[in-house]
């Protein structure tokens, strides 16, 4: 792998990575920073170096002293405790006091059910006035890994790629052993007892949860699958106490934590028949929280069909910030999926036929992934409409900016194309952004990424003088309740009418993404051959019939290709790559109306097998595990292969060092770069599995091999 010393450590939200002991015995002989540069691993001794230097930088911007809180929260995968202990280090080192928001057995493991989610630790940083919040988690990534996310006081930002850069210097020049040998001076305190009650108590205001005297959730049977994360044991409560029918929790401490389970799996999936859930060897034949819902449906068809019962799974992943919905429906037997962008049009519907705002007062924010329809259905409704790059902070901007402007204040730096969030903070230190009992929605009405992370305007009581402060923070449950009620409040009879609606919330145009996994993602840059080449691609592709080609510019995300596609001056259209900040991949998006989507999936094919040649790492080995697999499938008699035959296949060309398990590239291979698929003849090779490996043989004649 090459020096990553002249990048930032950060990606799009914090670091995270394959997680591992730094008394691994390859890793000896180096330094935590150079186990990460080397092979992009975090250990323990790196998290403390990391976090120790991050908190000392912050003391040197006056936004953190000596004594102050730091929160510290984890969603569970830490099984043996090694990053949650080299956390508390770091906190009590750096003279901060660790305010711990989990609790721990003996041996300092996390206990399963006594983990707090990520909105957790910013809304608890809010109540008791902490100067900063540490969640440790890898998101929606595999158990293997780990990392670290921050917010900061007093208002809840995430670092941004200025801060990113700055921090990664200081973290690069730090001495471990200097570290190591430094003195503890702070005791941590656990405050998960306090802790709890304020998350459940936040999800059950009426403010917070849009719950009103005349909102019925009877009739929900709800199927919560907590991906086995931070939400376990507190989301099923949650939803019981705020009137749901029945609520049945799929968790289970003995399964790791976004094991199949939790919203990644369910993306770029609108509709899921059932016999991919319950017919064995099907895609998603061994998720627990499917299979759960699936029966519950088929039971209660006539109920459903009815208008007198809906069956319905609230997925998250395993740090809680993130929110998909599955239907259950009887006319079509299947799941009807809802991704970020459903929901959240369904949350701006509400909020303005509620009259609970004003749309022309108010944004709506939504992400480049997100689908054209569902920003064209918010300006409908009178919403101003933003797109910014991928990544909630970039929402959270745009949140604090209208929320400031509504406020009149200025002069703190928050427009700017790349601003620098601990400035940011400083400059808000001392202004009165708190509230006494009602707040008005200052701003933002809804932020939304397709992913799941939905941000809509909360509240949370200040514990030190009851007064309340604005919340705008990515939040799987509190999107989760929002979309039940507004659903609960539709002009509709129930039944059918329900069912499709929640189909198309919004007029939908074409959306897809594809992915190459294990890109050398270095030669994708703004100026890079690659990025040029596909650029001259799409735009010979594209330029012509009407269509106008134009390059738009992120400064959020200046080494993203994004081509805007135009049809006399109205858009229709937009082709962009990027690489993801936090998985091993360059993706490939393509958004259109229905009116070009014919012509997306030439865009789709050609870019991919441009791609591949340029980008794909041909001599990682997990590729060369991929490969192998293709050519097996191919092979043989019937095209199909058991999945014990392709677990033994990529099990022989991975090892130790790889640091990707058979079943990770399993998970890779058939839902994720979807270059094979389980079908209950076996698996088999598709379409883009054949791309692949064509390109791959290709590659090896034009090399003479």
């Amino acid at each position: 792998m090459p020096d990553r010393a002249s990048q930032r450590l950060q990606g799009t939200d914090g670091i995270r990575g394959p997680f591992m002991p730094q008394s691994e015995e390859g890793f000896r002989d180096l330094t935590p920073q150079e186990v990460f540069l080397r092979w992009g691993i975090i250990t323990d001794s790196f998290m403390e170096v990391y976090l120790n230097a991050v908190l000392k930088l912050l003391m040197e911007r006056s936004l953190l002293a000596e004594g102050d809180g730091v929160i510290l929260a984890w969603d569970g995968r830490d099984r043996e405790g090694l990053a949650i202990s080299a956390c508390i280090r770091a906190i009590s080192k750096a003279g901060a006091k660790p305010i711990l928001l989990g609790e721990l057995d003996g041996a300092g493991r996390p206990i399963f059910g006594k983990c707090m989610p990520t909105p957790a630790a910013p809304l608890y940083m809010l109540h008791t006035r902490a100067k900063a919040a540490v969640m440790i988690t890898a998101s929606h990534n595999p158990a293997g890994q780990n990392g670290l996310k921050l917010f900061l006081a007093p208002w809840g930002l995430k670092p941004f790629p200025p801060d990113d850069d700055e921090t990664s210097a200081r973290i690069l020049a730090a001495d471990p052993q200097e570290v190591s040998s430094a003195t503890q001076k702070e005791s941590a305190e656990n405050h998960y007892n306090q802790a709890e009650p304020m998350f459940i108590n936040y999800h059950l205001d009426p403010y917070n949860s849009w719950v009103r005297e005349d909102t019925d959730l009877s009739t929900l049977c709800l199927v919560v699958d907590t991906a086995n994360g931070a939400l376990s044991g507190l989301a099923g409560r949650v939803f019981e106490r705020l009137g749901v029918g029945e609520v049945e929790e799929v968790a289970s401490a003995d399964v790791p934590i976004n094991e199949r389970s939790g919203v990644a799996d369910l993306e770029g999936h609108a509709f899921i028949p059932a016999e991919q859930v319950l017919t064995k060897g099907e895609r998603f034949s061994s998720y627990p929280a499917l299979l759960r819902v699936m029966k519950w449906g088929r039971k209660l068809s006539g109920e459903i069909k009815a208008g007198r019962r809906t069956v319905s799974l609230a997925s998250f992943d395993g740090d809680g910030d993130r929110f998909f919905r599955a239907d259950y429906d009887p006319y079509n037997d299947g799941l009807v999926v809802l991704s970020g962008d459903e929901t959240a049009v369904i949350q701006a519907r509400f909020l303005a036929e509620q009259g609970l705002l004003t749309p022309e007062d108010c944004l709506y924010v939504n992400t480049v992934e997100s689908d054209l329809g569902a920003a064209q259905t918010a300006k409908a409704l009178g919403y101003q409409v933003r797109l910014v790059g991928v990544g909630d902070k970039w929402i959270l901007r745009e949140a604090l900016s209208a929320h400031l402007q509504k406020l009149g204040i200025s002069g703190v730096g928050i427009e700017e194309g790349l601003p620098r969030g601990m400035e940011i903070c400083k400059e808000l230190l001392g202004k009165k952004l708190s509230f006494e009992g009602e707040l008005p929605i200052l701003g933002l009405a809804v932020g939304s990424e397709e992913t799941g992370h939905n941000i809509t305007q909360g509240r949370i009581l200040r514990h030190s003088d009851g007064r309340y402060l604005p919340t705008f923070f990515g939040n799987g449950l509190k999107s989760a309740i929002n979309t039940y009620v507004a659903t609960a409040h539709l002009p509709v009879s129930g039944g059918k009418e329900t069912l499709q609606f929640l189909r198309s919330p919004f007029t939908k145009g074409y959306k897809r993404n594809e992915y190459i996994f294990f890109s050398k993602k270095e030669r994708f840059h703004r100026g890079s051959d690659a990025f040029s080449g596909l650029k001259k691609l799409w735009s010979d592709e594209w330029g012509k019939d009407g269509i106008q080609v134009e390059e738009v510019s992120f400064a959020e995300d200046e080494d993203m290709l994004y081509l805007a596609l135009k049809a006399e001056g109205k858009r229709v259209g937009a082709l962009f790559a990027r690489n993801s900040g936090t998985e091993p991949k360059t993706g490939i998006y393509l958004r259109g109306t229905k009116e070009v989507a014919p012509r997306m999936e030439g865009a789709e094919t050609s870019a991919l097998s441009y791609l591949y040649r340029r980008l794909k790492d041909w001599d990682h080995p997990s590729v060369i595990a991929q490969l192998n697999m293709l050519g097996a499938l191919n092979q043989a008699d019937d095209r199909s292969l058991s999945e014990e035959d392709i677990r033994q296949i990529l099990s022989s060309i991975l090892d130790r060092d790889n640091h990707t398990t058979p079943e990770e590239l399993l998970l890779i291979n058939q839902i994720k770069e979807c270059i094979a698929e389980a079908g209950s003849a076996g698996w088999e090779t598709t379409a883009k599995g054949e791309l692949m490996l064509r390109v791959a043989r290709d590659m090896k004649k034009d090399r003479g091999g």
